[in-house]
C-alpha cells in the first residue's frame, strides 16, 4: 500500500498552505477533539501526528476538501457533505493502492 505523501506545503488556487504535523499540533487538536483542521487566515493545515497512517491520509484529504470548498464554492458545501465526499475519495484512493 502506498502512503499519501503529505508534503510540508501544498498549493491550492495560488495559495501556499503550510502543513503542520508536530507535537504542538497534536496537543492543540487533541484539546479540540479533532484529527485536523485548516486555518484560512494563516494558510495552515494541521494534522494530528499521532494518527494511524490510514486516518492521517483521510484527514489530509478531508482538510484539502475544505480548502477547495472554501476557495471555489464560497463555503457552500456542508461539513457533513465534506465528510461524506472525503470518505468516498479516500475509499477510491485505497482501491488504487494509495493510503
Amino acid at each position: 500500500m502506498n502512503i499519501i505523501p503529505i508534503p510540508k506545503k501544498l498549493q491550492v488556487a495560488g495559495f501556499t498552505y503550510k502543513i503542520e504535523q508536530n507535537g504542538r499540533s497534536h496537543r492543540e487538536l487533541e484539546r479540540a477533539s479533532s484529527y485536523g483542521d485548516n486555518q484560512e487566515n494563516s494558510l495552515t493545515i494541521r494534522i494530528d501526528s499521532y494518527l494511524l497512517p490510514q486516518l492521517k491520509s483521510h484527514t489530509f484529504v478531508h482538510e484539502v476538501l475544505h480548502i477547495v470548498n472554501d476557495t471555489y464554492n464560497n463555503h457552500s458545501v456542508t461539513e457533513a457533505e465534506i465528510h461524506s465526499i472525503g470518505h468516498g475519495l479516500s475509499q477510491v484512493l485505497e482501491q488504487l493502492g494509495v493510503r
